[in-house]
């Protein structure tokens, strides 16, 4: 597999630029991908910085990086306050990149991909037409309102899809009525499974690669203060786990896949 490093209008051989591949095969794409990020996750110091304008490339508000706090997960910050997150690292990508979407754009018949980081904290993917030798965009983060961070507030899950996009919980109720009707979801709400979910955010939670799904299962019901759980890996039918103990925040649907979560339920749901 041959590997190119690009700088928007010409090839460069310094490490300068954005870096594309080649390659025939599917399972060579994904194993290249995987190295690239598993590099990044494993990397404190691995960001992006915005510029502060378009024509000024000044140090701007925005940062694209790994947050290691806990699990590793994918956030663009804006100062103290998160614009967006990607995800979580499940072992192959973020759970909240949609790698279908990104297989029916590329077609896995690419030479060039670009990635850039814009003033206004808009992450955008630019793949090269070799018809029109131009850069085409592809792909941006965020793509729809669901993806800015905890845009339903706190215990609920957001559906692009679904009108109004915003809806708590099982056994949680709006707290705000009033801001609900008028789709100001900003106050959240006053607890099964999830399916085809980009995980919630993992500030408040912890993790371990070793015990099972069912065992933190058990885990979790011994403690009240665990709101959820879920696999920590996807590869190989999933294995280790995340618990939460805080509010459910920044959870939606996912646009393809996406992962399973186990939400508490109180005890007058059960």
């Amino acid at each position: 597999m041959k590997k190119k490093i690009i700088n928007r209008e010409k090839l460069q051989e310094q490490a300068i630029g954005a870096e594309g591949v080649t390659s025939d095969t599917i399972s060579d794409i994904k194993d290249s991908i995987k190295t690239e990020k598993e590099k990044l996750v494993t990397s404190p110091y691995q960001y992006l910085t915005s510029w502060r304008d378009f024509d000024d490339p000044s140090e701007g508000e925005f940062l694209y990086r790994v947050n290691t706090h806990s699990f590793p997960q994918l956030v663009a910050p804006k100062g103290t306050k998160v614009l967006y997150n990607v995800g979580t690292w499940n072992g192959y990508l973020f759970s909240g990149v949609s790698w279908q979407r990104m297989h029916a754009i590329f077609n896995f018949s690419l030479d060039l991909i670009d990635k850039e980081f814009n003033p206004t904290g808009t992450t955008e993917h630019f793949l090269w037409s070799s018809q029109t030798q131009s850069w085409d965009i592809v792909n941006t983060h965020p793509i729809d309102q669901c993806e800015y961070y905890a845009v339903c507030g706190v215990n609920s899950n957001c559906n692009i899809n679904d009108l109004p996009i915003c809806v708590c919980l099982q056994g949680f109720i709006p707290k705000y009525h009033a801001k609900w009707d008028s789709h100001d979801w900003s106050g959240g709400y006053r607890f099964l499974k999830y399916s085809g979910m980009k995980l919630r955010d993992i500030s408040s939670s912890w993790f371990n690669k070793s015990l099972s799904l069912k065992e933190c299962e058990t885990l979790c019901l011994r403690n009240c203060l665990y709101t959820a759980y879920a696999n920590l890996y996807v590869i190989g039918g999933g294995n280790g786990y995340l618990h939460w103990f805080d509010d459910i925040v920044d959870m939606r649907n996912h646009t393809d896949e996406g992962q399973e979560i186990y939400i508490r339920l109180p005890f007058f749901e059960l």
